[in-house]
């Protein structure tokens, strides 16, 4: 799926907190509770976890679908609005930065003798990432976070489990592009993956 322009950037920070709040400690921990499974998913407006067994034998999932907390069985739906603080706009950035990151990292393969993890948005990191990991172990995080005490912009980053100092390294924990830097850009999506592409090359030329 291509995307278009991303929207202006604003203060995303109360309303990721407020949507962190949320992933953590009420969809994912439900979820957990019934299968011990922790990955969230984008879905459409929002982010959702994926489908559980209920108590009542039915399964269910529970999403966030713009302003609306979501929980839905095969039979009904039941909607509350998210408690401030909460920012249609803030949320709506958000939205679209994960579903970004969705679409680039389902294009990521597997060099030769790598394997690549599934993309899951992790509850915890709050961040829509997967692994590549090479033939030797080691392996390279690429990822697309809504922001956090780094940044308090979104970003994409490239994070290799060992410490790289080459130029192209510029954060304590790999590299990284702020979500200004790709909003900038013609077309966003081919700048992520662009970005990936090019710390995947300096991960492999630096460790290979």
């Amino acid at each position: 799926m291509e995307h278009g322009p991303l929207p202006d950037l604003v203060d995303t920070t109360p309303t990721r907190e407020t949507l962190h709040h949320l992933a953590e400690h009420v969809m994912a921990a439900e979820q957990f509770a019934a299968n011990h499974e922790l990955a969230l998913g984008v879905s459409p407006g929002g982010f959702a976890t994926g489908w559980f067994p209920g108590p009542d034998g039915h399964s269910r999932r529970i999403r966030i679908e713009g302003a609306a907390l979501i929980r839905e069985t095969e039979l009904f739906a039941e909607k509350e609005k998210i408690a401030p603080p909460f920012d249609e706009a803030a949320a709506g950035l958000l939205y679209a930065w994960w579903a970004l990151g969705a679409a680039v990292l389902a294009t990521v393969e597997p060099h030769a003798g790598e394997s690549v993890s599934t993309g899951i948005l992790w509850p915890e990191h709050f961040d829509i990432a997967l692994t590549v990991t090479g033939p030797d172990g080691r392996g390279l995080n690429l990822g697309f976070s809504p922001g956090d005490e780094f940044s308090a912009q979104p970003y994409v980053y490239a994070g290799p489990r060992q410490p790289l100092s080459r130029e192209f390294w510029n954060a304590p924990f790999g590299a990284y592009r702020t979500y200004e830097q790709l909003a900038a850009a013609d077309d966003p999506q081919a700048a992520a993956a662009g970005f990936l592409d090019a710390a995947r090359a300096q991960y492999e030329q630096a460790t290979g």
